[in-house]
């Protein structure tokens, strides 16, 4: 403990050197008195420590968390995303499946070389009442075998329903990735094999734009007739419009998909002519799998509605441990992105945007209304190459006519909730194409400079355990000065120097707790407690930084018996309050609340001069 007594050690050499300038023959050495009275000052420092902002704000944990390059302030960014799948159309509900039958007396009797005679019928009846003519008169004629048929069967999908009671929007065109079809064929009062067919194939009539052939062949496989026939159709449009205007429902709109199915056979066998032979086609669409959709819009048509809730916990997380916080954030902002393939104008009709901290709520208003709308020019062209995206955004800020948003953070909020819907925007652009990647992604964008206005509050509890008392124990250091004799008089005081970086009033307690968690209260104490009051240091604040701290000293008187109080302490409890600024406030990772604390001890001592040296 040598360093403590400095001043000590002065007195003492000052004495000796006194006695050393005295003529030593006149002086009875042995009769000397050499204890003297002195009075001894001790400072004995205890420790120190800092509460940073960064400490208060969690940057440790905090991801999204930052320092400003250019003026070092907190600045909070981070992204939330989220995806939605838009409104379409389902092309298979508009299309109905179609069956046809096709009589095969015409056909088979045309196949015939010659009639037989038929007696007493004067006139020859058209062809198709032939095999009923045969029937009725017992006679048999048939198809020898090996006869070849061709055989072809007009189909037409009726598509008028994809227009149907649409109003004010038309389907123009669609263009087709892949679009499968079933089949089937069977037969009524005739005898084909399976096995006959040499060829079938499905052509292509009105209705479709083919960019290779118009002609599908149909693997014929081992099955039979009444089989369900897989027909896979690719890349192809469906036209439904050849040249698209503005305007209502045209009177040359394309209702139909046309097909026909041709089957050629070759007869294995003797086939009979018999009254109602016929085969029988179905076809139906199964999938479609579109690359891209036009049409035509007259008024805003609605494409989705998004109702969600999104948590911030992962901004607020970590402050759950802070007591009343209140944080009127300056200049709050929110970037709303919307990435998309439509080719169209959009308008953001914004019902509902707001914050909520348990059950208290809090919502954007625009210019006094809860809603707005946000119109969003187009920015794919119709024809841009597909794949093409877009990203759109909304701006949501402080500012009336953008949400108002620093009344939102006034309450500590735990989740953003918003409802909206997007609907094409007709004020520039009627016609639009939507393509099969429809789903939305949307990322909200959060930038929160850590700029207070007037009210913000923030209660902290803390333990210091940087500062060790355990080994305080006046007596001792006392009898460290082997010179001291006799102690008359003892005034101790514990002195606490409190410097305050941050920008705010600090209001607070400092409490001492021994092992077991128990208060340790010092003789100079009205309270348990020690209170705390450090003005805002707004004559040492330029631009909401803190340019110079302001600074409070505390000062206990202790009695003897606080050493051994203090020396009983574990830890230090640090209880604060922040707030009550008037001006704005910007924070700083390293903005602190310093604390040093450390104990005087002025003595009136007997002390034997030559034991001191």
């Amino acid at each position: 403990m040598q360093h403590y007594f400095t001043r000590f050690a002065m007195v003492c050499m000052g004495c000796l050197c006194v006695l050393m300038s005295s003529c030593l023959a006149d002086v009875d050495l042995d009769n000397i008195d050499t204890d003297t009275s002195v009075h001894l000052s001790m400072g004995i420092p205890l420790g120190e420590t800092s509460i940073r902002v960064g400490d208060l704000l969690g940057d440790s944990t905090l991801s999204g968390l930052r320092v400003d390059s250019v003026n070092g302030r907190y600045v909070y960014s981070d992204t939330m995303s989220s995806s939605y799948d838009f409104y379409a159309i389902d092309l298979v509900d508009y299309v109905q499946p179609h069956e046809v039958a096709l009589c095969l007396d015409s056909i088979l009797v045309s196949l015939l070389p010659s009639l037989p005679e038929v007696p007493e019928i004067p006139d020859l009846p058209f062809l198709p009442d032939i095999p009923s003519i045969l029937d009725s008169l017992g006679i048999e004629v048939g198809l020898p075998a090996n006869t070849v048929v061709d055989i072809n069967i007009p189909i037409a999908l009726d598509l008028s329903s994809l227009n149907a009671d649409r109003g004010n929007q038309r389907l123009d065109s669609i263009e087709v990735n892949l679009a499968s079809f079933l089949a089937t064929i069977s037969l009524k009062n005739i005898d084909f094999e399976w096995s006959d067919i040499q060829t079938l194939e499905l052509s292509l009539g009105k209705g479709f734009r083919c960019f290779d052939s118009n002609v599908i062949p149909i693997p014929v496989g081992t099955g039979g007739f009444n089989q369900k026939l897989p027909i896979d159709l690719k890349n192809f449009n469906i036209v439904l419009l050849e040249d698209p205007q503005l305007g209502p429902l045209p009177s040359n709109m394309v209702n139909t998909l046309e097909f026909n199915l041709h089957l050629a056979l070759k007869t294995s066998q003797e086939i009979l002519l018999e009254k109602g032979q016929e085969i029988r086609l179905g076809l139906g669409l199964q999938a479609i799998d579109f690359a891209a959709i036009y049409g035509y819009i007259n008024t805003s048509s609605y494409l989705r509605q998004v109702v969600d809730n999104m948590p911030l916990s992962e901004l607020w997380g970590s402050w759950g441990a802070l007591d009343g916080l209140i944080i009127p954030i300056r200049e709050p902002s929110i970037k709303l992105y919307f990435e998309h393939s439509l080719s169209m104008p959009l308008l953001i009709k914004l019902n509902k945007f707001g914050v909520s901290s348990g059950t208290d709520y809090k919502y954007a208003t625009f210019n006094g209304q809860p809603t707005t709308e946000i119109h969003i020019p187009a920015q794919i062209p119709l024809d841009a190459p597909l794949g093409t995206r877009a990203t759109d955004s909304i701006v949501l800020d402080y500012t009336p006519e953008h949400g108002n948003l620093a009344e939102l953070f006034t309450i500590h909020p735990e989740n953003i909730s918003y409802d909206f819907c997007i609907e094409g925007d007709t004020t520039e652009q009627k016609q639009f194409r939507i393509t099969n990647d429809l789903q939305m992604n949307m990322k909200w964008g959060i930038d929160v400079p850590f700029e207070f206005n007037e009210g913000i509050h923030i209660s902290y509890t803390t333990a210091i355990d940087s500062i060790n008392l355990t080994a305080l124990q006046l007596d001792s250091l006392i009898a460290e000065i082997q010179a001291i004799k006799q102690v008359d008089t003892i005034d101790l005081h514990l002195f606490l120097t409190i410097e305050n970086w941050i920008p705010f009033d600090i209001l607070g307690h400092i409490t001492f707790y021994n092992a077991n968690n128990e208060v340790v209260k010092l003789s100079g104490m009205e309270s348990e407690a020690l209170d705390l009051h450090l003005l805002y240091p707004k004559d040492h604040v330029v631009d909401g930084v803190v340019v110079e701290p302001s600074k409070n000293i505390i000062s206990l008187e202790l009695h003897k018996d606080d050493f051994a109080r203090l020396a009983s302490v574990n830890h230090i409890e640090l209880s604060v309050d922040l707030g009550d600024n008037v001006d704005v406030v910007k924070l700083a990772p390293d903005e602190s609340l310093h604390i040093s604390a450390g104990i005087t001890a002025d003595i009136d001592a007997v002390i034997n001069l030559f034991e001191a040296l």
